[in-house]
């Protein structure tokens, strides 16, 4: 998502639909909502670094809107934080982690990048599945937030469907 992009969607510009080939039911999200603001703010600071922003998640089959992931900032210390939804109607379907696999993958290509990390609660069952088929283990928490932390280094990539 460019930042105008993420701008417009916050504005509630329902030309926006044609620059993302039109929304799935439902979507955008809160979560998705909550991204743009983040973006927006990294880049009225300066603080946004090429690649390390935030994505839609398009389905091939009609072009809908279904998702979005992203990184919640870019890399320090090596390593950076990623998010992701999907709208109800696309869940248990494989596509957050598809994304999250191929988002990860490219982080980790990027100089100086060691480490991809994602956090969710203990209890969200269906991102816990997410995160462990696209590579990731678990590595501290809960934190302050009640969220439990995972990461995928180099080579982490499970085998699991």
């Amino acid at each position: 998502m460019y930042v105008g992009q993420a701008r417009r969607l916050l504005a509630g510009d329902d030309a926006l639909a044609a620059d993302s080939s039109g929304w799935a039911p439902g979507y955008p999200s809160e979560e998705t909502l909550q991204a743009a603001r983040m973006l927006v703010r990294q880049a009225e600071a300066g603080e946004l670094e090429r690649g390390f922003g935030v994505y839609l998640v398009v389905r091939r089959s009609d072009d809908l809107v279904i998702g979005g992931i992203g990184f919640h900032g870019r890399p320090e210390r090596g390593q950076v934080e990623v998010g992701y939804d999907v709208t109800p109607s696309a869940r248990g379907q494989g596509y957050a982690t598809e994304a999250l696999r191929a988002l990860a993958g490219w982080a980790l290509q990027q100089p100086g990048v060691q480490a991809v990390l994602g956090r969710t609660e203990a209890g969200n069952v269906p991102s816990l599945r997410v995160l462990a088929k696209a590579g990731f283990v678990p590595c501290g928490g809960p934190d302050a937030e009640g969220l439990f932390s995972f990461e995928r280094r180099n080579g982490g990539l499970s085998t699991g469907g």
